[in-house]
């Protein structure tokens, strides 16, 4: 990440439209994202533990880095 807007290398799901909000933050920030940078739970979970497992994104999951 380069900034505090950088969302870093993130799974995403290109088919998704919109955005959320909704999304509070500790200092009581609401944030909004765009319905794309969001994944299902269970994707996000699945993604987390191949990467902590073998530093590797899961073939079947799309993701990209914000510089792109």
């Amino acid at each position: 990440m380069t900034d505090e807007d950088d969302a870093g290398d993130h799974a995403v799901d290109p088919g998704a439209e919109g955005s959320s909000d909704g999304f509070m933050l500790l200092n009581g920030q609401n944030d909004r994202f765009a319905n794309r940078d969001t994944v299902p739970f269970g994707v996000g979970i699945k993604s987390l533990s191949q990467i902590i497992d073998s530093w590797t994104w899961p073939e079947d999951v799309r993701h990209e880095c914000s510089a792109e």
